[in-house]
C-alpha cells in the first residue's frame, strides 16, 4: 500500500463535487442516486445495484476534531458499539437481533466523520433500520453499564497500537499542536476510564442532531429508507457547523520506548481533498514508495533514491486530505541504527525530488488501479455519505480518475516542493535517541 488513504478515501481526496448535489426541497435522481431531504432535515440517499445484501450508513460530524475532551470520540465509539442498553430497547436485544439476522454492525470514528453502519440480507432491512434508529438517537447510556471491567479490557485492547499507528496519530499533534485537528484518534491512558457515560451522552446530544445526518442505503426501496430516516438522530440535537480551518504549525513529538527499532513519520502541509493539489500529492505519495528497501532495484526513479537512502528500512508515502487541510510526507520503519541517517537522507531527497513523465505515468496508473478496485458497494456507501456530509456534493470514481489523469510532472514537483518548503512535523516512536529534530532537517 503506497498511501495511508484507503480506496474510498482516495475517491474523496481526489474528486470534485460535480456529479450530484443534495436536494433541498424535493427528491432528485441523478444517475443511480436518489437524493432527498427528510422532514427532519437529514439528507437521504439510496441506490440499488441488485445485490442480495442491503447496507446502510448514517454519517455525522462527530470525529475527534470535534471532541470536547481528549479521547471522548474514541470512548463514544467504544460505548455505542459495545451492545449497551438504550432507552427504547436493551443492548442484549439489539445484539441478539443482529446475531440472529446474520447482520453486521459497526461505528467508525475518524478525525471528522463518524459513521454508524449495518448490513444484512435484503429480507431484514426493517430490522437493521430499527437498530440504527435506536443507536443514533440514544442519549441515555447508563452509568452502571460503563465502564465495567469488561469494557475497560476492551478499551485497553483497542489502545494497543502498532508503532506506525502511534506515530501517524502523534504527527497530527506535532503539526497542529493544541488545535482540535491535533486531537488524538484514540484515548490517552489517563482518561480511558475517567470519561463517563454522562459526557458521552452530552457529546451525542451536541453532535447527533437529526438535521445534520446523511443517511445512505443500498439494496432497498428508497421510500423504506426515507421513512426510517425520520426517526434517526437526536430530535432538536446539536449539529456541528463549519469548523475553523486549523493553522499548520509543525514541530516534534516523540515517544521513547527504547529497543532496537524506530518508526518515524515526517509530514509537511498538504492539501484539502477535492483540490488539484490533493491529486498531485496522491500521485507523489505513490512515487515515494511502498515498503521500499534495497532488496529491489528501481533504476533512477525516486523509489531508487529513497531505497538506497533507507538501508534496511521500510518507506511509505503518505497523503492525508481533509475538508479544509491535509498532511503529506512519508514514514520510515527500521533498525534504530539506520533510521536516523535514513530520515535525513530521505528528507533531502524529497526536497530535491524532480520527477519526469515516465515515473509520473507509472504512479498515476497505480493510483487509478487502486481507485477502480475500491469502487464497490460497501466503499461507495462510505464515499457518498462522507462527501455529502462535508461538501454537500458527490462525485464518484470516474471523476477521481479524471483528476489523477490530469496530473502532470510539473504539478507533482510543485506540490511536493510546496509541502516540504516550510516547517516539517515529525513524530517518532521506539528508540528515538538519535532521530533528528524537524528544525534540523
Amino acid at each position: 500500500m503506497s498511501s495511508k488513504l484507503s480506496g474510498t478515501s482516495l475517491i474523496k481526496s481526489l474528486s470534485r463535487g460535480l456529479s450530484a448535489k443534495a436536494a433541498t426541497k424535493q427528491a432528485v435522481t441523478t444517475g443511480q442516486l436518489h437524493i432527498e431531504k427528510s422532514r427532519t432535515g437529514a439528507t437521504v440517499v439510496s441506490f440499488d445495484n441488485n445485490e442480495p445484501v442491503s447496507r446502510v450508513g448514517v454519517f455525522l460530524k462527530a470525529g475527534s476534531r470535534y471532541a470536547t475532551a481528549p479521547g471522548l470520540a474514541f470512548v463514544m465509539r467504544q460505548v455505542a458499539s459495545a451492545g449497551l442498553s438504550a432507552q427504547q430497547r436493551t443492548g442484549l436485544n439489539m445484539v441478539r437481533t443482529a446475531h440472529n439476522l446474520g447482520a453486521t454492525r459497526s461505528l467508525d470514528v475518524g478525525r471528522e466523520v463518524a459513521c454508524y453502519s449495518m448490513a444484512s440480507n435484503r429480507d431484514f432491512v426493517d430490522e437493521i433500520l430499527s437498530i440504527l434508529t435506536t443507536v443514533t438517537s440514544n442519549t441515555d447510556y447508563l452509568h452502571y453499564e460503563y465502564p465495567t471491567e469488561t469494557e475497560s479490557s476492551r478499551i485497553k485492547a483497542a489502545l494497543k497500537l502498532s508503532p506506525l499507528e502511534r506515530a501517524l496519530d502523534m504527527v497530527f499533534k506535532a503539526a497542529y499542536r493544541a488545535q482540535p485537528m491535533g486531537n488524538t484518534l484514540y484515548c490517552p491512558d489517563y482518561s480511558a476510564n475517567s470519561i463517563s457515560t454522562y459526557q458521552v451522552n452530552d457529546y451525542i446530544r451536541a453532535t447527533h442532531g437529526s438535521s445534520g445526518l446523511v443517511i445512505v442505503g443500498s439494496g432497498m426501496e428508497h421510500d423504506v429508507l426515507f421513512e426510517a430516516a425520520a426517526g434517526m438522530g437526536v430530535e432538536d440535537g446539536g449539529v456541528v457547523g463549519g469548523a475553523a480551518a486549523p493553522t499548520y504549525n509543525g514541530g516534534d513529538l516523540r515517544q521513547d520506548n527504547g529497543g532496537n527499532s524506530t518508526t518515524v513519520a515526517i509530514m509537511g502541509k498538504g492539501a484539502k481533498y477535492g483540490s488539484a493539489e490533493a491529486a498531485a500529492l496522491q500521485v507523489a505519495a505513490q512515487l515515494l514508495g511502498s515498503n521500499t528497501n534495497t532488496a529491489v532495484s528501481y533504476g533512477c526513479s525516486p523509489l531508487s533514491v529513497l531505497a538506497r537512502a533507507a538501508t534496511n528500512s521500510a518507506v511509505n508515502g503518505v497523503n492525508f486530505s481533509f475538508s479544509d487541510n491535509g498532511l503529506f510526507g512519508f514514514t520510515v520503519e527500521g533498525n534504530a541504527a539506520n533510521v536516523p541517517k535514513a530520515v535525513s537522507s530521505l528528507v533531502s531527497a524529497v526536497k530535491n525530488m524532480s520527477v519526469g513523465d515516465k515515473d509520473v505515468a507509472a504512479a498515476k496508473a497505480a493510483v487509478i488501479t487502486g481507485l477502480l478496485q475500491a469502487d464497490y458497494v460497501g466503499n461507495r456507501v462510505q464515499d457518498i455519505g462522507t462527501q455529502l456530509l462535508l461538501t454537500g456534493e458527490y462525485s464518484g470514481a470516474a471523476d477521481a480518475v479524471k483528476a489523477v489523469e490530469a496530473v502532470t510532472p510539473a504539478a507533482v514537483n510543485k506540490a511536493v516542493a510546496t509541502a516540504f518548503s516550510g516547517k516539517l512535523s515529525l513524530a517518532a516512536v521506539g528508540n528515538v535517541q538519535d532521530v533528528p529534530y524537524a528544525d534540523t532537517l
